[in-house]
């Protein structure tokens, strides 16, 4: 085996390492598609097109995957260069796609935690039992009220219970109604502070997740750049052997006898 069949051997195992990498990529990019989903539900406060332009975003990203993986398999496997140009096209509208949406993400994240204490503050003052989205939040981040828990005094459902707080403030919130304020058996730190930090965190691992999917598309690039080159290179070497070979040959001239004159 020469020196250059070898190469593209380990070209092309390498691409087909990459390729199963990138495979886990898109099912990590789908995975945190699904995950954003339920976790913004837990918070419940946050506008439904910043979470679904992000869960969107991520799902057109992992088709976009799969299908460059598909491509990137075939045309390693077969060593067309048509199908490894289509398969880097692809991976460069991905990059811009990630770049793009991280970009995004990084210019709002601000804005969607600025947004949680105005929200949060007008479901408490509509707060009733029809809606559970306070209670929720309450039981889940163990908080009460926006900034603290003195925040239902100026609610309208105060006004009905005074000396209490929501039963979803209490310390165990599974047999109580109400809480009475002078009980102290209650939550007294607010669930802003804590929301947004859930919610920052949550869009940091994305961004992060995505700027390592970025890493990884650039070695596939590397790689397969590197596979093409490889491959042009032999098609360049085979057609200047097929061109000496189908050279015709001249036939040496033969010396023909000199006759001399007796």
């Amino acid at each position: 085996m020469s020196y250059q069949d070898q190469e593209t051997k380990y070209t092309k195992c390498s691409l087909y390492s990459f390729n199963f990498l990138f495979f886990f990529a898109a099912v990590t990019v789908f995975s945190l598609g699904i995950w954003l989903i339920f976790a913004m539900k837990k918070v419940g406060l946050i506008d439904e097109f910043h979470v679904y332009f992000v869960v969107y975003c991520l799902f057109a990203i992992g088709i976009c995957i799969i299908a460059s993986c598909v491509l990137s398999c075939c045309g390693t496997w077969k060593e067309d260069k048509i199908i490894l140009y289509v398969f880097i096209v692809i991976m460069w509208i991905i990059l811009v796609l990630e770049l793009m949406l991280a970009i995004w993400i990084f210019y709002n994240i601000d804005q969607i935690k600025n947004s949680i204490h105005g929200s949060m503050s007008h479901k408490m003052s509509l707060y009733s039992v029809n809606d559970t989205t306070m209670d929720n939040i309450q039981s889940y981040y163990d908080c009460c009220g926006v900034g603290n828990y003195t925040d239902w005094y100026s609610t309208r459902w105060y006004y009905q219970h005074v000396g209490n707080v929501p039963g979803s403030c209490c310390y165990d919130n599974s047999y109580h109604d109400t809480c009475s304020i002078t009980s102290g058996k209650f939550y007294h730190k607010g669930c802003v502070s804590k929301v947004v930090y859930y919610v920052g965190y949550t869009y940091s691992i994305i961004m992060a997740i995505l700027l390592v999917t970025l890493f990884v598309q650039f070695i596939g690039l590397t790689l397969t750049y590197l596979f093409t080159l490889i491959l042009v290179i032999d098609e360049e070497k085979h057609k200047s052997q097929n061109n000496v070979c189908e050279r015709p040959k001249v036939l040496p001239l033969t010396e023909t006898p000199t006759t001399t004159n007796h």
